[in-house]
């Protein structure tokens, strides 16, 4: 299929199939039981295969594995390279969904439940970790140096594949204006949420906690809100850096899911709470 038709019809799906959205929604916690686990896959970043295959090979005994690509030419790449390493691609559900990357987890879907069974998706908006307001500071406003390092369709691209990945599933989507990423979602299932002011503030500039609860609690289903003030220092926003002496790390600026997570449904509300514990 010609590529700009594929995008129309896309765009097509997303505007006529989307459904009413629905406030009984809520975001399970990780360890409960998965229908399937979803895997991002480009040949950008070969070194990252292996780990791929091992990931593959370990889940499908157990659950669905289910596998993104950005396009069909890559799908047939995919299958051929998973395939020689002695993995049975029939057991496993390729999508073309343009603008997949392997950080699924990030700007892929938030999946949702609701008391009947039904399969909802917290659809973010996406900005790449913040990429333009990043190159903002690093280039002290000059517009022309981020408009030369930002490109807002590749961005756009990535941003709609929770989107379609709702629309592959029939389920219903929650849009929200709040810029957030999936790497920085933890929840407990049971009505609370921690959230990371490092990033959701960079995020979503010139928003303040006030605006920002009432649509992650909408949209995730949560009672409570936990605040860490920020992450971990090896995880630095963009580009890997020196944190000391001959130690270098990069990454997102502080998603939760790299210092601090639930290891069992913990009470949604303590003594003394009532919306939101903020430290």
């Amino acid at each position: 299929m010609h590529q700009p038709l594929r995008y129309f019809l896309l765009s097509c799906i997303l505007s006529s199939c989307a459904k009413p959205e629905k406030t009984n929604f809520y975001m399970p916690a990780e360890w409960e039981p998965h229908d399937a686990v979803w895997l991002g896959w480009e040949d950008e970043y070969l070194t990252y295969h292996p780990v791929v295959f091992k990931m593959i090979k370990t889940l499908m005994p157990h659950v669905q594995v289910k596998i993104g690509v950005e396009s069909d030419s890559l799908l047939r790449v995919a299958k051929r390279i998973v395939s020689e390493q002695s993995i049975d691609t029939t057991r496993i559900k390729f999508y073309v969904m343009p603008g997949e990357r392997y950080w699924i987890r990030d700007h892929g879907a938030a999946y949702l439940v609701n008391s009947k069974g039904e399969l909802g998706v917290a659809d973010f908006s996406w900005n790449s970790y913040g990429f333009p307001y990043w190159l903002q500071e690093k280039f002290d406003n000059n517009m022309d140096s981020v408009k030369k390092y930002f490109k807002p369709d590749r961005t756009k691209k990535i941003g709609q594949v929770d989107s379609l990945m709702a629309v592959a599933e029939h389920a219903t989507r929650l849009t929200t204006w709040v810029v957030h990423e999936g790497g920085a979602i933890e929840v407990n299932g049971k009505g609370t949420l921690i959230l990371c002011e490092a990033t959701v503030f960079d995020r979503n500039p010139g928003k303040n906690k006030d605006e920002l609860e009432p649509e992650f609690k909408r949209v995730l289903g949560v009672e409570n809100i936990i605040w860490m003030k920020k992450g971990l220092a090896d995880d630095p926003k963009h580009f890997f850096r020196r944190i000391v002496d001959n130690y270098v790390g990069g990454g997102t600026g502080g998603h939760t899911d790299e210092f601090v997570r639930f290891a069992n449904h913990t009470p949604s509300c303590w003594p003394g709470w009532t919306s939101a514990k903020r430290i």
